[in-house]
């Protein structure tokens, strides 16, 4: 069955629910409601929604059809006129969750998560004291990776892929403290003191970069001046219609903590790209993202506070990319804020981006499978409060060139000596 394009809307009195399908028998459409379960059905489309709180069926419902358009209208009168129904534009939130089956009453029956609540995630994101699930870094004989480490066996073949990005040796037989050992021994190895200083020196491009106003700093920044807590950001077509082709899951998490420490490396990974694209994706974003992100490059599994978390960010993208310069890292991390601060939907945004990317990609497609589309389904559902308390807590972090534990200061003293010394002569 096809799911359908669908939104929704809402009033005080009703929620429209608004249904894309064209070429079908008005009669043979077949709708249910009870509580807060929406069901349609005519072939070859199937749609069934979990609303955020509950409607009737009585004289006030009413349904139409649009045969120009090829659009269903369901008018629901809501339980309780005037309640707000949240998230309604999260269209995978909606969707009826992978495995669940209906009770006879019209509600279902599912899995519950259990995470640390959203108080613990905060405290230890903040404080840095060790994880609930810090054991689990023992890894079996078999290694697990990628979101919630529910995955194996997609890197089995791949020295026989051109997976450039790709840093760790034999990862179906590593654990994640050979993975980090593999990581920052890389990293390492390629950072190159002459292109650090090249860069140092010769800025112009990198200012340029610098100045540039993302679409997330003019929507912060918009918000702020109509003094307004929530975001109104909206969601494009396309942004919509890969919510609805994403299956709607719920989670066990074994740590939420390492979920969200991953969320801040892939979002610096992700704004690095946005900066010096200018908001303008090009062949190489795919490439970027993943070799700048410890999560995707080397299967990185974040235990720490947010400060060693953009540490390994910082030191990726002083050894990889194109532009290698501490003032650009500064300002990606306050990209990395800004996204935070405008909470769920503008990270949702910035996760679909990068899922376009990466599936179109032949090689780099894995890493959707494995990471970013269960960071899209998961972030529908995150704590809002862990989100503003991480916010908080990326605004005020300061990492100083000695965290990265190579002599940048030191680079940056021996070139501007050197330009002075020519200058002297």
């Amino acid at each position: 069955m096809i799911t359908p394009a669908f939104r929704l809307e809402q009033d005080d009195e009703f929620v429209t629910v608004l249904i894309r399908a064209p070429h079908v028998r008005a009669q043979e459409v077949d709708m249910y409601v009870s509580g807060n379960e929406f069901k349609l059905y005519v072939k070859p489309y199937f749609l069934r929604l979990h609303l955020p709180g509950h409607v009737v069926e009585d004289e006030r419902a009413t349904a139409s059809y649009d045969v120009a358009a090829g659009e269903i209208t369901a008018k629901l009168p809501k339980e309780t006129p005037g309640e707000h129904f949240a998230d309604l534009d999260l269209l995978t939130k909606l969707l009826a969750r992978k495995g669940e089956h209906a009770n006879g009453n019209g509600s279902s029956a599912t899995l519950s998560p259990i995470a640390p609540t959203a108080d613990i995630v905060a405290d230890n994101l903040l404080t840095g004291e060790p994880d609930v699930s810090a054991s689990s870094l023992t890894a079996p004989s078999t290694a697990h990776y990628g979101f919630n480490d529910q995955y194996q066996g997609f890197f089995t073949h791949y020295i026989e892929t051109e997976n450039e990005v790709n840093d760790i040796n034999d990862p179906e037989h590593s654990t994640p403290a050979t993975r980090r050992a593999d990581r920052i021994r890389n990293e390492d190895v390629k950072f190159d003191e002459d292109y650090y200083i090249a860069d140092f020196m010769q800025e112009e491009d990198v200012q340029h970069l610098m100045r540039y106003r993302t679409v997330w700093w003019d929507e912060l920044r918009r918000q702020q001046k109509e003094a307004r807590s929530v975001s109104p950001m909206t969601f494009t077509e396309e942004d919509q219609r890969l919510m609805r082709e994403l299956p709607n899951k719920e989670y066990l998490l074994s740590s939420e903590k390492t979920i969200f420490l991953g969320l801040v490396d892939l979002m610096f990974a992700f704004c690095y790209d946005h900066r010096v694209t200018e908001g303008e994706s090009t062949v190489e974003s795919p490439w970027t993202i993943c070799k700048l992100s410890s999560t995707l490059s080397s299967l990185e599994v974040c235990v720490c506070v947010c400060v060693c978390v953009l540490v390994a960010c910082i030191r990726r993208s002083l050894a990889y990319p194109l532009y290698r310069h501490w003032g650009l890292a500064q300002k990606i991390m306050l990209d990395v804020y800004v996204l935070f601060r405008l909470g769920k939907r503008a990270l949702l945004r910035a996760l679909l981006a990068m899922k376009q990317m990466l599936d179109h990609h032949d090689v780099y497609y894995i890493y959707s499978k494995l990471y970013i589309n269960d960071y899209c389904v998961w972030i529908q559902q995150a704590s809002d409060k862990v989100i503003r308390s991480l916010a908080h807590e990326l605004h005020h972090i300061e990492i100083i060139k000695k965290d990265i534990e190579w002599r940048l200061e030191e680079l940056e003293c021996l070139a501007l000596e050197c330009k002075r010394d020519d200058s002297d002569h």
